[in-house]
């Protein structure tokens, strides 16, 4: 596993536009609306995903 510095530079506006567009493409795939709880829960994990670096 890779070193992981903090803190953390914050998310800027194309980082949360292409987190947004991945969620939205989740949503709709699962169909799960975007305001329900799992979708809160899958744009978690993938913030922590893009923070790590995946």
């Amino acid at each position: 596993m890779g070193t992981i510095f903090w803190p953390k530079d914050p998310l800027d506006g194309n980082d949360m536009t292409l987190l947004t567009s991945i969620l939205r493409r989740w949503c709709e795939r699962h169909q799960v609306e975007l305001t329900a709880e799992e979708s809160s829960r899958k744009a978690k994990e993938l913030v922590e995903w893009f923070e790590f670096g995946i």
